[in-house]
């Protein structure tokens, strides 16, 4: 086997002798402007790519590549239930598959006392990693997510917990400072594109503010407003002059540009994509009128490499 096979130099030998230009073998010889070229593509694409060579492969399967990657995913739309909603109508991203099924406890259990075990793939054992704590609501049990080294749940009614993995501490996780439970309530709970978010509904009737999302400090210390929609900012999404009071958030999207991002609205059996930043509406789904979901039963369908 030659020296050279795996190399920058054999790349562009290879890619010289497939046809391409010299401009083109210089571009493969360039790790870094290969990669800002590479990591514009779909997921499918850079499978097909990593058996161009064994450089390619290499660089397609480093660690730094694949966050690269994952940090400029973009997300498509959502799952609710056995339908599909793109969050762009015009040119929708269709899913890998037709539908996203779940199996739920047939048993009916209900528990409130709950502990953490971590599984080791080294010893095949698993580990009891807490004492028994009480978490409130069963909302603890499927709604959590992960970000930033820890586990955190969605911080409702007393459940305020996250798990820090390295540290394996249970900690308790604060709310908002300026939050005032006895008449704001928790709804969304998320994260996109390393960001955390909480978004919080004020249901005092003379309120200006109606909905803030608040984003996580990187330090895990506390939140801060990141966005603040105002009652008069709201209404135009609403028709036949429901209220504006009436409605979930489904989710809260982070584009690559900060006019970009949005969050995604349940309005009656409408699904609203509402631009944080420039204040626009977009009706993108209906579905029929006996349908029920809450915020958590739907999924977003972005594209990874995490687990390629």
């Amino acid at each position: 086997m030659s020296q050279n096979q795996g190399s920058p130099k054999h790349d562009k030998n290879l890619l010289c002798g497939c046809g391409y230009t010299q401009s083109g073998a210089l571009v493969a010889s360039n790790d870094d402007l290969l990669t800002e070229i590479l990591v514009r593509l779909p997921v499918t694409s850079i499978l097909r790519f990593k058996s161009v060579s064994k450089h390619w492969r290499w660089l397609l399967s480093d660690r730094h590549f694949t966050l690269l990657y994952d940090s400029l995913s973009k997300s498509h739309g959502l799952f609710v239930h056995d339908m599909y909603s793109p969050f762009d109508v015009q040119t929708p991203t269709p899913p890998p598959f037709r539908s996203l099924d779940f199996c739920f406890d047939p048993c009916g259990i209900d528990m409130h006392m709950f502990h953490i075990q971590i599984y080791s793939s080294d010893t095949g054992k698993w580990k009891i990693l807490t004492e028994p704590f009480f978490a409130h609501c069963p909302l603890f049990i499927n709604v959590f997510v992960y970000w930033n080294g820890a586990i955190y749940w969605h911080p409702v009614y007393r459940n305020h917990y996250c798990f820090e993995i390295e540290a394996e501490q249970l900690k308790s996780l604060p709310l908002p400072a300026e939050m005032d439970p006895s008449t704001q309530f928790t709804t969304y709970f998320g994260e996109s594109r390393g960001h955390l978010h909480l978004t919080v509904i004020d249901y005092c009737l003379d309120a200006t503010i109606l909905l803030t999302v608040y984003e996580m400090l990187s330090d895990h210390s506390g939140w801060f407003a990141k966005y603040q929609v105002r009652h008069d900012e709201l209404s135009g999404a609403f028709r036949n002059g429901t209220s504006c009071r009436y409605f979930d958030v489904v989710d809260i999207v982070r584009g690559e540009k900060e006019e970009d991002s949005f969050m995604v609205l349940k309005i009656q059996n409408s699904l609203i994509k509402y631009n944080l930043h420039h204040k626009s509406f977009e009706h993108i789904f209906c579905f029929r009128n006996d349908l029920y979901f809450a915020w958590y039963e739907a999924h977003r369908h972005i594209t990874t490499l995490s687990y390629f």
